[in-house]
């Protein structure tokens, strides 16, 4: 998981504060979601967490009641990025993706997405198959 989030911020240090990430990588064979937050933490301080679910729910002191530069303002929108599917609107531009880059599934790559483009999830797994 360290590498990850290593190779992460590797993939976002030349982004500029408002460029906006984010990642839809899964773990199917983890309990947990180990993904949920790595870009939360990596864009700390060099880009805006485009998935951060907490201003939308209005559960959080940063809310959201409407569209923004920053985050997402719809569950809908969340999921559709989180579970692939989001079609791309002109509004999120400039966004990327962090998603692995071949089908050997070995590293991650950063790709700058265009109106109109949908959105994939992948699967990343963290655990290690045992039996």
């Amino acid at each position: 998981m360290n590498k990850v989030e290593q190779r992460m911020e590797a993939l976002t240090a030349s982004l500029s504060p408002s460029d906006r990430v984010f990642s839809a990588l899964a773990d199917p064979l983890s309990r947990v979601a180990p993904w949920a937050h790595s870009v939360d933490r990596v864009c700390l301080g060099r880009c805006l967490s485009y998935t951060n679910y907490e201003p939308f729910s209005q559960q959080f002191r940063i809310r959201t009641v409407g569209p923004n530069p920053f985050v997402v303002t719809s569950a809908v929108d969340y999921g559709a990025l989180n579970d692939g599917g989001y079609i791309v609107k002109p509004g999120d531009l400039p966004l990327y993706q962090i998603t692995l880059c071949d089908a050997r599934k070995q590293d991650l790559c950063l790709r700058r997405l265009e109106a109109g483009e949908v959105t994939r999830s992948e699967q990343l797994s963290a655990v290690p198959i045992l039996w």
